[in-house]
C-alpha cells in the first residue's frame, strides 16, 4: 500500500533536481522515488567527464563507452548507499 505522502515526496524531488540541487538531493531523489529526471541531471552533470576519462584511460571510444555505461549502472544500483555522504 503506498504512503499517503508518496506524492508529495515525488514532487518535491522532481523540483529539486530541476532547480540545481546538489549530488547527495539528485541521489536521495533517485534513491527515494526512483526519480528519473534526478538521475538524469546527474549523467548531465557527470557525465561528460566521465566520458572523457573513461576515453582516456581506454583509449577507444567503444570500450570507453561501455566502461561509461556500467559506472551509471553501478551508480543507479548503489545510489541510496552513496547519499549517506553525499560523496559521488
Amino acid at each position: 500500500m503506498a504512503h499517503p505522502l508518496d506524492k508529495v515526496v515525488q514532487h518535491i524531488c522532481s523540483v529539486a533536481a530541476s532547480q540545481g540541487a546538489t549530488d547527495r538531493e539528485l541521489l536521495l531523489a533517485y534513491s527515494i522515488s526512483g526519480d528519473q529526471r534526478a538521475f538524469a541531471a546527474l549523467v548531465k552533470r557527470h557525465g561528460p567527464f566521465v566520458f572523457a576519462e573513461c576515453k582516456r584511460i581506454l583509449g577507444n571510444v567503444e570500450d570507453a563507452e561501455d566502461a561509461f555505461q556500467a559506472t551509471f549502472v553501478v551508480l543507479a544500483q548503489n545510489a541510496a548507499r552513496l547519499t549517506e555522504n553525499g560523496a559521488l
